[in-house]
């Protein structure tokens, strides 16, 4: 009877050992593929990264024109409100005299 028990694992054995080794390559398989998704999720990432990157320099930028522009506007609105340039009617009028 011993012989049987004998042959009963090693039989068990070796149908683990190909259930292993059929479970390593799926997972190996798998684990490729996520590490080349990785890789091109990190990529799209850093592609993104430099997009918001150059934006943000653009809108430092922008910013800083419009800080530098809001003094000559002011004056612009000051000089409408109080009537220190005149309408464009008068501009036309004054070409017409002239031209």
């Amino acid at each position: 009877m011993f012989p049987t028990v004998t042959f009963v694992w090693m039989h068990c054995c070796f149908s683990c050992k190909f259930d292993f080794l059929k479970v390593l390559k799926e997972v190996t398989v798998s684990a490729t593929a996520a590490e080349k998704v990785k890789n091109d999720v990190l990529k799209v990432k850093e592609k993104a990264q430099s997009i918001v990157d150059s934006i943000a320099v653009e809108k430092s930028v922008a910013e800083s024109k419009l800080e530098a522009a809001e003094p000559a506007l002011k004056a612009a609105e000051e000089a409408l409100n109080v009537g220190m340039i005149p309408s464009l009617n008068a501009i036309e009028f004054a070409q017409e005299l002239h031209g």
